[in-house]
């Protein structure tokens, strides 16, 4: 249905989603030569991204809200756990910004570094090789004309 609506998977819960990894995961090392083997892994693959781009989402969500520890905490669980993914980069950037945020420097130059060095031409840091910060809507509730056109009139 999500197909058809044009929604983001990576938008809802990701426990099916973990729940689909591990699933094909128990099937690739069960039977490492089927015919489907390299489709349930191509499908691991995507899941892994729709996971990594999930806790991106609520870490975006956290920084929206003003608790920045809390966002700190998922890109965290990105990068640990999801480090071969496209979504790292943006997890990178999220710590940054979160330990900015938190008055902790040190860190935050630390994750500049490894920034730099993974992705030299990242759109997070500028021609002087400073972070750029995250651009956050002001305030994390849309407004009431909103809520009232569910969602039609973004005012």
């Amino acid at each position: 249905m999500s197909r058809y609506l044009n929604l983001d998977p990576s938008e809802r819960d990701s426990k099916e989603l973990a729940k689909a990894f591990t699933e094909l995961a128990d099937f690739t090392s069960r039977f490492p030569k089927s015919s489907y083997a390299p489709d349930a892994k191509a499908r691991m693959y995507y899941l892994r991204e729709m996971v990594a781009r999930h806790e991106l989402q609520v870490a975006h969500y956290y920084l929206k809200r003003k608790a920045p520890l809390s966002a700190l905490r998922r890109s965290q669980e990105v990068i640990e756990h999801y480090p071969s993914t496209r979504s790292i980069e943006e997890a990178l950037a999220i710590s940054i910004q979160s330990y900015n945020d938190l008055n902790q420097t040190d860190l935050a130059q630390t994750n500049l570094a490894v920034l730099k060095q993974n992705f030299p031409n990242t759109s997070y840091i500028d021609d002087q090789g400073q972070f750029i910060a995250l651009k956050l809507p002001s305030d994390a509730d849309p407004g009431f004309l909103y809520w009232v056109t569910f969602g039609l009139i973004k005012g």
